[in-house]
């Protein structure tokens, strides 16, 4: 609607003009020569001559003007449509930003619930083992033999203690795991690399965490 009345309102602006000096042109030319319509083609010919000769360089001059107002119309339609798709092209790469954080905060939530899911596996084993320790350890108060009980059952005892502890860290592991907030799937690694490996090398040398 704006456009169509910017585009009314200068096509009045360059019309009027014309149609002024045409009127203005015939009462002038009337009010010199007078007399009404001939009936000689030549007197056609010389006002036709004379209503060029005025009318002709103010059209000329109008055309002109409707010429650069359109050129001025056209770059203002191209900004327009820059502006139009410069916000277009905000929009998609803001929806693509999001969707990769999105997808982003997925994979360290699934990786990081994995993680528990491991964790809780180690705990487990923990408290098995630690179950046959303890059956063993019971088994033997039982029933003690001569072949160094003493020092068997020590030894069943303080492994006992260390995957007792052993499962307390893993708890406090699956704790801050869980409470924690992580950015990013590296930090969730990276948060529990110490852990696992300190872990892994425990269980080499049958000791806690």
């Amino acid at each position: 609607m704006k456009f169509l009345k910017g585009f009314w309102s200068f096509a009045a602006l360059i019309v009027l003009p014309v149609i002024v000096a045409a009127i203005f042109s015939f009462l002038l030319y009337r009010a010199q020569f007078g007399g009404g319509f001939s009936g000689v083609s030549a007197k056609w010919s010389e006002f036709g001559g004379y209503i060029g000769g005025v009318l002709g360089p103010i059209v000329s001059f109008c055309t002109l003007l409707a010429v650069v107002r359109t050129v001025y119309l056209q770059r203002e339609l191209i900004e327009v449509q820059k502006l139009e798709y410069k916000k277009l092209s905000d929009q998609q790469d803001l929806q693509i930003t999001l969707a990769k954080d999105e997808m982003q905060v997925a994979r360290t939530t699934s990786y990081r619930e994995l993680q528990l899911r491991l964790v809780e596996m180690l705990i487990e084993q923990s408290k098995q083992e630690a179950a046959i320790i303890q059956r063993e350890i019971d088994r033997h108060s039982k029933n003690p033999s001569v072949f160094q009980v003493g020092d068997y059952l020590a030894n069943l005892s303080e492994r006992f203690n260390q995957l007792g502890e052993e499962e307390r860290q893993l708890r406090l592991v699956m704790v801050m795991l869980s409470v924690n907030e992580f950015g990013s799937l590296e930090e969730v690694k990276k948060f529990l690399e110490p852990y696992l490996n300190r872990f892994l090398n425990m269980r080499a040398h049958g000791k806690p965490l």
